[in-house]
């Protein structure tokens, strides 16, 4: 059974309670929200010092403390005095977590002050510091503590819209263990999910109109989703090639969503048709998505797909590549055969040139080299992945943000793969290669490739500010590895370095051989024979050839 007391005087008792620093900084955050002399209501918060601040700001306080176990207005008479009260803000706290039912008594709490805002304070169960307490069997740990992505379901079930999030602590050094070693645990417990930064979080949310309820979307099971992201209609030929390659793909639940930053007002439509026009062939679903922009957005299209992304498996396929018809097929297999979270196959380059009327053409193909083990060395030094040679299985994610880094307007793939590397090894698909990397030689591919001097230039410079924000990010980044992983690495870099101090002197050797190959002997001696014996045609020849080379 709760009890309730409601304090409406500055001052009910001449006994001047300690305000904890926690509470301290919850205050500071009411405080800063609300207008002066608005009502509160606080659910178990368990906190005299809190609520004697709180009275001493102006603002009437109705509080509820709540026994283990049970939930809030559990009387009705406290139903009555709830909703008589007028709450602005009804502040939920750690003992509301202490309910048998928290989703419940917010249900209840809700009937009863329909209009208010709801703040709810907790602590956070998946923070760096509540876990390194937990493993370490300190006896600080936060007695209750929830997870944000549940209380941020029971919100949503109750019909409350999250307004916004804020952080009342950070995690920081707790001494628990040595510094290097706490340290390396907050990053590595960050990368696998971002949310473990913030150890006390107070969460602000209202009611939400009928239009602004979106029901929880669970991934649906063995689909595929495709993320094609479209920067202008200019090479519709490219579009319509990349999206004909995925009709034409073996795995069949597949969906692909077209995300265009195209300020042309018939791009949606246009992307539409191509897309309607080769969906008897695949039987696909789809959905163009439009965030018109005149500057490169090229990560966010991708982020803005993923979010709208329904399948359990994520692709990304720019709109001038090609897939060929056992890609998805082949990858997928390869996670459902295993256990890894996501799986890369084997890339084709395709070297293509303009014609002098414009059109493209294939000059050539090779394929992209690559070992048959994943080695986490090679991609640390350079990216050797393409964007649209892999899959991600999000059911073996768990909360890992599957995104692209937006302050990057290249290198965003990069940064995602190391990101994903560093926790998680891929599973490689063998045989032959699946997808194609086309590569013009008009200098609008991203990549160091084409274009003229001036094009050169801008690339250049914008890879190398690129450069540096990726050096930067491999720096922090935890990886996880055994120390026969660790080893094995070593080595193979060991290897690397061997190679590269042998290839100048190999390339020397290879060098002196072909000068002493017979035709240059022949050449050689024919030049000191015109020289002895014609001196005057020598140098005739020696001026002419001079002049031009100059």
């Amino acid at each position: 059974m709760s009890t309730s007391k409601q304090r409406l005087s500055r001052l009910d008792s001449p006994r001047r309670e300690v305000l904890a620093p926690a509470d301290a900084e919850l205050l500071q955050a009411l405080l800063d929200e609300l207008r002066p002399g608005a009502r509160i209501a606080m659910v178990g918060c368990d906190s005299p010092g809190l609520l004697q601040a709180l009275e001493e700001a102006g603002h009437p306080v109705l509080s509820f403390t709540l026994p283990e176990g049970t939930g809030p207005l559990e009387v009705p008479a406290e139903h009555e005095q709830l909703r008589s009260f007028h709450a602005e803000l009804v502040l939920l706290g750690d003992g509301w977590l202490r309910a048998a039912d928290p989703a419940m008594s917010l249900a209840r709490t809700l009937q009863h002050a329909s209009a208010a805002e709801i703040a709810v304070s907790f602590y956070n169960a998946a923070s760096g510091n509540t876990l390194i307490a937990a493993l370490t069997g300190d006896k600080a740990l936060p007695r209750f503590t929830c997870c944000e992505e549940q209380v941020t379901r029971w919100l949503a079930t109750a019909g409350l819209r999250l307004q916004r999030r804020q952080v009342l602590q950070q995690t920081s050094a707790s001494g628990l263990l040595a510094r290097g070693t706490e340290r390396a645990l907050h990053r590595l417990f960050q990368q696998l999910n971002p949310g473990a930064s913030a150890h006390r979080l107070l969460l602000w949310s209202r009611p939400a109109r009928a239009s602004e309820r979106v029901p929880e979307r669970a991934l649906i099971p063995g689909m595929l989703s495709v993320v094609m992201r479209n920067h202008s209609l200019k090479r519709l030929d490219l579009i319509d090639q990349a999206i004909f390659s995925l009709a034409c793909q073996d795995y069949t639940q597949l969906e692909i969503i077209m995300v265009t930053q195209s300020q042309d007002p018939q791009a949606v439509a246009t992307l539409t048709a191509i897309l309607e026009r080769h969906q008897p062939v695949g039987d696909y679903t789809f959905q163009v998505l439009h965030r018109p922009s005149d500057t490169d957005i090229r990560a966010q299209l991708v982020n803005t797909g993923l979010k709208a992304a329904r399948g359990q498996y994520v692709a990304v396929l720019d709109d001038d590549d090609v897939v060929y018809p056992q890609h998805y097929k082949r990858l997928i297999d390869v996670l459902r055969e295993g256990e890894a979270a996501w799986a890369i196959s084997k890339v084709r380059r395709a070297y293509f040139r303009t014609a002098p009327n414009g059109e493209l053409y294939c000059r050539g193909k090779d394929e992209l080299p690559r070992s048959g083990k994943f080695e986490l060395h090679q991609l640390v030094r350079e990216n050797n992945i393409t964007c649209h040679s892999w899959v991600v299985d999000r059911a073996r994610l768990g909360r890992f943000p599957v995104g692209f880094a937006e302050e990057l307007s290249l290198h965003e793939d990069y940064a995602f793969l190391l990101r994903l590397a560093a926790l998680f090894r891929p599973a490689l698909v063998e045989g032959t290669a699946t997808c194609e990397y086309r590569m013009r030689d008009d200098g609008t591919n991203s990549i160091l490739f084409g274009g003229n001097a001036t094009v050169q230039a801008e690339k250049h410079r914008a890879w190398a500010a690129s450069t540096a924000l990726i050096n930067a990010l491999k720096r922090n980044l935890q990886v996880l590895l055994t120390e026969h992983d660790l080893e094995m690495e070593a080595e193979k870099v060991r290897a690397a370095v061997e190679d590269a101090k042998r290839e100048p002197l190999e390339a020397g050797q290879r060098a002196v051989d072909m000068l002493n190959a017979p035709r240059f002997v022949l050449i050689d001696r024919a030049n000191l024979a015109v020289k002895e014996h014609l001196p005057r045609a020598h140098r005739a020849v020696k001026l002419a050839l001079s002049s031009l080379l100059r």
